[in-house]
């Protein structure tokens, strides 16, 4: 049976283990399971994720993925070849980057060429206003078709 247990728990960072046993002792009446060690121990890791990613201005899924987002493929815009758009890309959720920065194209500072009118919509809606504090002016997103954008796998 110990086997069994380190095979369900082996994977959970050790000070993390030790705390969800001390919380599970201090919280609750009956025998754990690894199941509910293994609860207690994802909230801590959930709670540190939050603090490193408050700290690093980094977004927390960039640092504590969700199941579904270890499973999918996830590309990094070029965007990033460019310090502060790297810095501004950390702080968007990593599915954002890869469904609306991904195949954007930087032309000077503070223009992006984007494919279509979807995503230049979305861009200016859901990001225009941090994009404008990140960068100390606005970014202007414009749609053009014409430009050869990278091809996304299928």
């Amino acid at each position: 049976m110990a086997a069994e247990w380190h095979k369900a728990l082996s994977d959970l960072p050790p000070l993390h283990f030790d705390r969800a046993v001390s919380d599970w002792i201090a919280t609750e009446s009956k025998w754990p399971r690894p199941a509910d060690l293994r609860g207690k121990a994802s909230h801590r890791a959930g709670e540190a994720a939050a603090k490193v990613s408050r700290e690093r201005r980094v977004h927390e899924r960039r640092i504590n993925p969700s199941p579904g987002m270890l499973t999918a493929t996830i590309l990094r815009s070029k965007l990033r070849l460019h310090d502060d758009w790297d810095a501004f890309l950390d702080a968007i959720h990593p599915v954002a980057e890869h469904n609306y920065f991904v195949q954007a194209i930087l032309r000077g500072r503070s223009e992006l060429l984007v494919p279509n009118l979807h995503r230049a919509d979305y861009i200016r809606e859901h990001f225009g206003a941090a994009l404008a504090s990140h960068f100390g002016t606005f970014v202007t997103v414009t749609v053009d078709p014409a430009q050869t954008y990278d091809q996304l796998p299928v």
